[in-house]
């Protein structure tokens, strides 16, 4: 019985402490054909395709003079001139890429507004930095009537959902006077509302460019202003 018990354990004690087998899998030998020029030509066409698309997926943006804004006060008549932006493309390309594509937001947009001469554009009259979209907040706090600072100092910004607009208040005019102004959030300024001074403009006639710059990429529209006279009636924009 000891022998047949012992000879039973030197059994499994071989089994127990056999080595297992090793299993070598060899790497795969090296691809001695690879075609560097298909692999040049599948990035370009990649960069291109990356491209195209993100071009064909930015906003659209249509610009449309507005001319109707007219109010009072303090028996004084004044006169808006703004700029309506729409978030839809004016061609039929554009259109028919965004329905391939798809539509995008216009979203954080700021604008830019200068008054140049119509003889010589090269010739800035006057630059507004921060136009004021009037689709925003004004910047007063409608609870104590004071002035917002905080938001007199920040950039105007606004977003553009499809198919919808905002609008960029360009200048401004009182009934009886020569000049017009420019217009944004600084014009709020109590000891000088509507009419900000160091914003005002002589001239009878002048372009305005307008730059709106939004994730990224800039948009441009042009239009002109013709102030013949201290008429606000006769105070508007032009298409050009």
């Amino acid at each position: 019985m000891e022998g047949s018990h012992s000879g039973l354990v030197r059994s499994l004690g071989k089994r127990v402490c056999r080595k297992a087998s090793r299993v070598r899998i060899s790497p795969p030998p090296p691809n001695k054909n690879m075609n560097y020029k298909e692999l040049i030509i599948g990035a370009i066409i990649g960069w291109l395709v990356t491209r195209i698309a993100s071009f064909c997926t930015r906003a659209q943006l249509s610009c449309d003079s507005d001319n109707g804004q007219i109010f009072e006060q303090e028996d004084k008549k004044y006169r808006f001139l703004s700029i309506r932006v729409v978030n839809r493309p004016k061609h039929f390309i554009y259109r028919l890429l965004n329905v391939v594509f798809g539509r995008v937001n216009l979203d954080n947009a700021k604008a830019q507004v200068s008054f140049t001469c119509t003889t010589n554009p090269n010739i800035t009259i006057k630059t507004i930095y921060n136009a004021r979209w009037s689709t925003t907040k004004e910047p007063v706090d409608y609870s104590s009537g004071k002035l917002d600072y905080a938001q007199i100092l920040m950039p105007s910004r606004d977003s553009i959902f499809p198919e919808e607009n905002g609008v960029i208040n360009i200048a401004i005019k009182r009934d009886g006077d020569d000049s017009f102004y420019g217009f944004n959030n600084q014009s709020y300024n109590k000891d000088h509302w509507p009419l900000y001074p160091d914003f005002e403009i002589k001239e009878r006639y002048c372009l305005v460019n307008i730059e709106i710059l939004a994730s990224g990429r800039r948009y441009h529209y042009q239009s002109s202003i013709i102030n013949t006279n201290k008429k606000i009636e006769n105070f508007c924009l032009k298409d050009l």
